[in-house]
Parts: structure tokens; C-alpha cells; sequence
């Protein structure tokens, strides 16, 4: 982060609007609440960094990147220094999304840095002038990712379907996993037989009205070299999910985790 600065840089470093008189201005006892000069490239390679675990330890990391208190609000949630930004709206299938967001805002400076662990992605907005606020460099941020989340999402998805996808057979034991992608999160599992025996068919899911339910496997983000983790999820169609979630006056309550 060779272009990041607690003093004031030159002014030939610097983004300075027109008739901009805060581009010097001195904070005094509120500098340590984050009174820095950067640049996109920059707080791209912090927050990469973040991602990587180049600043802490995996352990520490998942830790820090959690939310300590809720707000009025069903999508927001508060960390340590986190505003924590849930949406259903960036993915076809819907799933809830997390962006992990610190802003800053000084008269006529405006910045976001925005980190999504789903999908290991950055985005940073800094802008300046009498015509942006922190609400335009939010919907920067959002329609960047409204733009970009579903084509990433597609390239995984191609990607995945030529890696994993298809049926695995082991005919020592009558053994059967078919797996295939459609637009819910995850892999469909579409047959599932051991020794024989029809898992999916024979399943008991609590006092669940589907028979059989539906079964997802989702990637776990556990491997070795020569092994990788999944978790099977054991749930109902979005019909079935619906027709739950109408019993309650919270969304997704329903017995089917989808997700």
C-alpha cells in the first residue's frame, strides 16, 4: 500500500474537486476514527489481503468477520468495525448475501470498501464532489455487484458442471451418486443409492410432509490435496419451502434449509 497516507499528500497525489476545501482538513482528536488518504488499488490490495489471510490467521479472520449486534433492520447487522449488508436480490436463486462494508464520508469525500467472502470479491468506491454523497458510493458498490455476482455465479457454475457433475458408481457395493446443477444453490443430488438402498427415498425428515425430500450438497471449503469436503442438505423444493414458510410470520422458518 505504497499510496496510502496518515499526512496529507502532495496535492499532485491527490483527487481535489473544484472549489474542494477539505482536502487538507486536519481532524484533530477524530483522525484515529480512520483518517486516511488511499486509493482504489490500494484498499483493493488491503482488502484482498483481508480475504487471503494475509493479515490474520484463518482462525482470527472468520472471528473479526462476524457480527457482534443486529439493527432495526432484517438486512443490517453491526461488526467490529463492520456494517454488515445482507441481500436475497444479487443471485437468481436468491440466497442471502453478505457484504462486508466500512465507510467513511468527509464533506465532499466520499468512500466504501465492500468485501464479499461467498465469492472472494472486493470492491471499493472512493469519489469526490458536490454532486455524490455515501449513498451514491453505496450504489456504486450495488450495482457493481447486482452487475458482476450473477456472472461470476454463472462462470462457477460452468466450472463446477465440468468438474463434479455427473454419476459416480462403485459396482463392488451397488453404489450410486448422480449429481447435477440447476439454478438453486449448490448440486441437486439427484440419485443417491448405497448398497443398494435408496437413501434419498428411505430418508425420515422430522415430521416433514415431503417424501422423499430434496437433497443438496454444497461445497464446505475443506480440503486437502486429495480430498474435498461437502455437506448434504436434506430440504424441500421452493414450493415446498413456500407453502412453510406461509405457516409463519418469519420467512424462512421452514424445516427445509436450502441454504
Amino acid at each position: 500500500m505504497n499510496q496510502t497516507f496518515l499526512a496529507t499528500p502532495a496535492d499532485s497525489l491527490g483527487f481535489i474537486s473544484v472549489n474542494a476545501t477539505d482536502w487538507a482538513v486536519e481532524l484533530g482528536v477524530e483522525a484515529p476514527t480512520g483518517a486516511i488518504y488511499s486509493t482504489t488499488s490500494d484498499l483493493m490490495a488491503f482488502g484482498k489481503a483481508i480475504l487471503s489471510y494475509e493479515m490474520l490467521s484463518p482462525i482470527r479472520t472468520r472471528k473479526w468477520m462476524k457480527p457482534l449486534a443486529s439493527t432495526s433492520s432484517i438486512s443490517t447487522l453491526i461488526g467490529a468495525p463492520w456494517e454488515i449488508y445482507r441481500s436475497n436480490k444479487v443471485t437468481k436463486d436468491g440466497r442471502l448475501i453478505e457484504f462486508y462494508t466500512k465507510s467513511g464520508d468527509l464533506l465532499t469525500y466520499n468512500s466504501v470498501i465492500a468485501l464479499i467472502p461467498d465469492y472472494d470479491l472486493v470492491m471499493v468506491a472512493l469519489m469526490s464532489g458536490p454532486e455524490v454523497s455515501g449513498d451514491t458510493a453505496y450504489q456504486v458498490i450495488g450495482d457493481a455487484a447486482t452487475a458482476l455476482l450473477p456472472v461470476i455465479e454463472q462462470a462457477g457454475k460452468a466450472k463446477a458442471q465440468t468438474q463434479y457433475a455427473g454419476t459416480y458408481t462403485d459396482s463392488s457395493t451397488n453404489s450410486t451418486l448422480t449429481l447435477s446443477l440447476d439454478d438453486s444453490p449448490g448440486f441437486n443430488v439427484t440419485k443417491w443409492q448405497v448398497r443398494g438402498v435408496d437413501v434419498i427415498g428411505t430418508s425420515l425428515l422430522g415430521d416433514s410432509p415431503v417424501v422423499p425430500p430434496q437433497v443438496r450438497l454444497y461445497p464446505s471449503d475443506l480440503s486437502t490435496s486429495s480430498q474435498t469436503a461437502w455437506r448434504a442438505v436434506f430440504g424441500g423444493s421452493a414450493d415446498d419451502v413456500a407453502e412453510e414458510d406461509a405457516l409463519n410470520p418469519w420467512d424462512q422458518f421452514s424445516l427445509f434449509l436450502i441454504w
